[in-house]
């Protein structure tokens, strides 16, 4: 049974039950009777051994939702899922779209996209990121396996669901006249972010895939 704790910082201290309750309640805030949060939070704990560490308790917190198999715990897991991996990109240091794209570029995974600074601004008005907590898990998944940008022989990801459709939202603009792009901007991303829309599945390179 889970007694101690180890957090991401290296910081120790006890196994706070309440905290993970918090986890489960949270994740589970917009499901109402469809799944059983406390059952989730029970087994999880029953599962892990005396000392864990935060990352650990989360992804045992998400494989139990996932070991119901049933659509409503996958999105329980998806909520759960979009916060790991937030902290394990960003931790409390999340970039700008155009921080991340110079970034990217740098490192020779992105082409360079003909957008001003100015409308750099306005896309950063557009992105909503809270809208990584609407996708199940298996959605989060498909992002990250098959439209991130990542370094694939190291094992390094850059980006999170809503850079990625953001991403694919302004190279598919970038050839428009300049006095209707960022609105055909917000329109693919408005499409590609609610699911109303499919992206194209793409052809890795082993560096990652260039757009």
């Amino acid at each position: 049974m889970l007694q101690t704790i180890i957090k991401r910082d290296g910081h120790v201290e006890p196994f706070t039950p309440s905290k993970l309750n918090q986890w489960g309640q949270w994740a589970a805030a917009t499901l109402g009777d469809a799944v059983d949060w406390p059952s989730a939070v029970l087994d999880t704990v029953s599962a892990m051994s005396d000392t864990a560490n935060s990352r650990e308790l989360q992804q045992q917190l998400i494989r139990t939702c996932l070991n119901f198999d049933t659509w409503s715990y996958n999105r329980m897991a998806g909520r759960l899922y979009a916060t790991l991996i937030r902290k394990d990109l960003y931790r409390n240091d999340r970039p700008t779209v155009l921080a991340l794209h110079r970034k990217l570029q740098a490192l020779g995974l992105m082409e360079v996209l003909a957008y001003s600074d100015a409308e750099y601004a306005q896309v950063e008005a557009l992105i909503n990121h809270e809208r990584d907590f609407d996708y199940a898990h298996y959605q989060l998944h498909t992002h990250l396996t098959k439209y991130a940008i990542a370094d694939r022989v190291n094992g390094v990801q850059f980006e999170s669901p809503q850079f990625i459709y953001m991403r694919m939202a302004m190279a598919l603009a970038v050839d428009q006249p300049a006095e209707r792009r960022m609105h055909d901007v917000a329109c693919f991303y408005e499409h590609l972010s609610n699911n109303r829309i499919n992206a194209p599945t793409p052809n890795h390179v082993n560096l990652g895939t260039p757009l």
